[in-house]
């Protein structure tokens, strides 16, 4: 029965060393590890996003202006034409807004799953990924640079739109007393 198990016992330790890797990839595990909790950082970030106002702010913006076009008889004034451009500007700053959201949500899942699937395949040290590719040195570096350009990449969106948003938010709040005059005038019933 000893024989049996140690006989087993080889054979359990061949078969799984030929399917690990001897490749240390501890500095490659540490940085993916890293990119994900800066990932998780962005995300929570993201998560700050009130999405149905933001998106009922935006359409206001849109709304008004299209209103004053609409209503706005004779000349325009540069004063009043100024503020109304400076109102449509809000709108530029973070331009296809609900497309925009719904694809950087859907790519921080995305990401989060292959950053958290290099980092299971490194530290198991497999030799093969999920589609039977040979998990080399150089497919290593390629997939870690690949990955680590992408999360980097939405990183940056996600603290780009979290800023421009907190911009517009702020010029919206700014501009609502300017516009709101010029929409009464017109008889524009704009809602609160």
């Amino acid at each position: 029965m000893a024989k049996l198990f140690a006989y087993l016992s080889a054979i359990f330790l061949l078969g799984f060393g030929s399917c690990t890797s001897s490749v240390d990839h501890s500095e490659k595990i540490g940085s993916l590890q890293s990119l994900q909790t800066e990932l998780l950082r962005a995300e929570d970030d993201f998560g700050q996003i009130n999405f149905e106002e933001t998106k009922a702010m935006f359409g206001r913006i849109e709304a008004d202006l299209k209103a004053v076009q609409e209503s706005y008889e004779g000349d325009m004034s540069f004063k009043l034409a100024k503020k109304l451009s400076d109102y449509r500007e809000v709108t530029k700053m973070v331009k296809d807004f609900p497309r925009r959201y719904a694809r950087i949500k859907s790519e921080i899942e995305r990401t989060k799953g292959q950053l958290g699937g290099l980092e299971r395949a490194l530290t198991a040290k497999a030799t093969v990924d999920s589609k039977g590719n040979e998990i080399t040195p150089e497919y290593v570096e390629r997939m870690y640079n690949q990955e680590q350009k992408v999360a980097s990449s939405l990183i940056n969106e996600i603290d780009e739109m979290c800023a421009k948003l907190k911009s517009a938010q702020t010029r919206y709040t700014d501009m609502l007393p300017q516009v709101t005059p010029i929409l009464d005038s017109l008889g524009i019933n704009s809602p609160e």
